[in-house]
């Protein structure tokens, strides 16, 4: 198996490396189309799909990028030979990706068949090409790093999740990749996505999927009108003028630091308009000393028509320095350096639906506190030694994954008048300050919250219905005298522990019990002798060899 490994290696470099130095485009026009497809096919005189690909790049490049195909079925999808940014939507690519993804397979091709000749590295430096915006000059990758990934030396991608339809319900999936990376390598792109909505919707639940090693994946809505100036296909997002133009022209709607689903509260929804266009920021590292990473990020958006009468959901940044984020300087002491700042919206109020932090390799905590009127630390909400569904404190903060702190049943309701305090810790041993960057080489103080506006009517409590597949009942909550905690008759008498942690996970309540068979089980607590101060708590419930964690909210 390595002697054809190393063969296979060997052919494709003799295809691809030669030309790297030409410019990616340059590559493959020489590499591929003059010495694979001009005899006898595309060329000025057999023309097969109309299509010459013989001559200088320039001629090659005009008889590609954005023209219709000749292909009726092709133009009845919309294709293009080539269409900047979009291999799916390019007829080209499709005719020869050589099994690269399903994604690019086209049923209707039949006799007019999809060309395997090329070989694996071939057909993806083509899409490459194409993903990087498919310009006619410039190197998008080296073709050294296809060639390893395709002789044996890549890292598996991981398969495609199924999509909203496929799962049966409303909806899309967005996909960012494949992204190639050598070992050791770090980078992030912006990647522009028109979802080609006719209606405005609603969208209730966001779910991604990303590769073990990203470091985020964000979900952003451009504004209409700057994103027609907005170029195709994938952008460096290291590049600073990249970043500002997005971030001044976007909205934020999720981050995805690993994969998890977003369900969002009842009552609430993103809005969305007709021909909304999404960004796609995806941040990924191959630690890999040896290992080519394919990396891939998807994203299934699910929509339902207008009308509910949700409110609004709205996502944003909480910056260190504001508009000025680089003023953050983690000095290399050895020893913990913690910074602070406030977040404040004089005359509203904010329900926080997700709070969740965000540092680079540095951070050694985070936290997040309600802001006393006079600008003091209040209440902590937010305890970054949390995992990552803060169900437990695991004692340390990883900044790879971040606890993702969410008030689903009940938003957190804020007096932005006072407002939030962020704190974050970092640890500097290096041999130099450390200041604010893109790369995890660099440091970030950044929240990501999500949160309505305003009086939100839809939530009574954090848990005042039965938790699904439970059958425990806690309510009232937030509960300032009794709290009332009952379950469903078990089928055999069994053990039951309530336990009440607060947001550091010290226990300050606790009690053994048992539920009798067939018989329901009610407790009432007396908030009042347990003399607990105001606040969010954790009440874990343990009956029998089950174990869950509810938040609980003490006035």
């Amino acid at each position: 198996m390595k002697k054809l490994f190393t063969l296979f290696a060997f052919i494709s470099l003799i295809s691809l490396s030669p030309a790297f130095s030409q410019g990616t485009f340059s590559t493959i026009n020489s590499t591929i189309f003059q010495a694979s497809c001009t005899a006898g096919c595309h060329n000025s005189t057999t023309l097969a799909g109309n299509l010459d690909l013989s001559g200088t790049d320039s001629m090659v490049y005009a008889n590609l990028a954005g023209v219709t195909p000749s292909n009726t079925q092709a133009q009845a999808l919309n294709l293009k030979r080539i269409s900047a940014g979009y291999p799916e939507k390019s007829f080209l690519m499709c005719k020869v990706q050589n099994n690269l993804d399903s994604a690019l397979l086209l049923s209707f091709l039949g006799a007019d068949a999809t060309h395997n000749f090329l070989t694996k590295p071939q057909a993806e430096l083509i899409r490459q090409w194409i993903l990087f915006g498919a310009h006619d000059t410039g190197t998008v990758i080296n073709p050294q790093v296809l060639i390893d990934y395709y002789s044996g030396m890549g890292i598996p991608r991981f398969q495609r999740p199924p999509s909203p339809s496929e799962e049966g319900v409303e909806g899309f999936q967005l996909h960012i990749g494949p992204v190639f990376l050598a070992p050791n390598q770090e980078v992030e792109y912006f990647k522009k996505t028109p979802t080609y909505m006719p209606v405005a919707k609603e969208v209730f639940k966001t779910k991604g999927q990303i590769n073990y090693l990203s470091h985020h994946l964000v979900l952003m809505n451009m504004d209409t009108g700057y994103a027609a100036t907005y170029a195709e296909g994938y952008i460096s997002a290291f590049n600073i003028f990249a970043q500002a133009g997005v971030h001044l022209h976007s909205k934020q709607v999720a981050i995805w630091q690993f994969s998890r689903e977003d369900v969002l509260p009842a009552g609430t929804a993103y809005y969305w308009t007709p021909g909304t266009v999404l960004i796609q920021d995806y941040h990924v590292l191959n630690h890999n000393q040896d290992s080519v990473m394919a990396a891939d990020g998807y994203i299934n958006v699910y929509t339902r028509a207008t009308g509910s009468g949700a409110d609004t959901m709205h996502s944003s940044l909480a910056v260190y320095g504001g508009q000025n984020p680089f003023i953050l300087h983690i000095p290399n002491t050895g020893l913990p350096v913690t910074k602070s700042f406030a977040l404040t919206d004089p005359g509203k109020t904010y329900n926080f639906w997700i709070l969740q932090a965000h540092t680079h390799k540095l951070g050694t905590g985070f936290n997040m506190f309600l802001r006393n009127a006079d600008g003091t630390k209040g209440q902590q909400v937010y305890n970054g030694d949390y995992n990552v569904d803060y169900t437990f404190q695991q004692g340390y903060y990883d900044y790879s994954h971040p606890a993702v702190e969410t008030f689903a049943d009940s938003l957190l309701t804020v007096d932005m008048n006072k407002g939030l305090i962020f704190e974050a810790t970092w640890v500097n041993s290096t041999a130099d300050t450390v200041n604010f960057g893109f790369t995890t080489q660099n440091e970030m103080f950044i929240a990501y919250i999500q949160h309505t506006v305003g009086t939100h009517t839809s939530h009574t409590g954090i848990d005042n219905k039965n938790e699904p597949g439970t059958g425990v009942y806690v309510y009232p909550n937030p509960v300032s005298d009794v709290l009332n905690i009952s379950f469903d008759a078990p089928e055999k008498a069994m053990p039951v522990v309530l336990e009440i942690q607060d947001v550091l996970g010290n226990k300050v309540f606790s009690m053994n019990d048992k539920m009798s068979a067939n018989t329901a089980f009610k407790k009432t607590l007396n908030m009042k002798e347990l003399r607990l101060a105001g606040g969010l708590y954790l009440l874990k419930i343990t009956e029998g060899e089950n174990s869950f964690t509810k938040k609980l909210l003490v006035d």
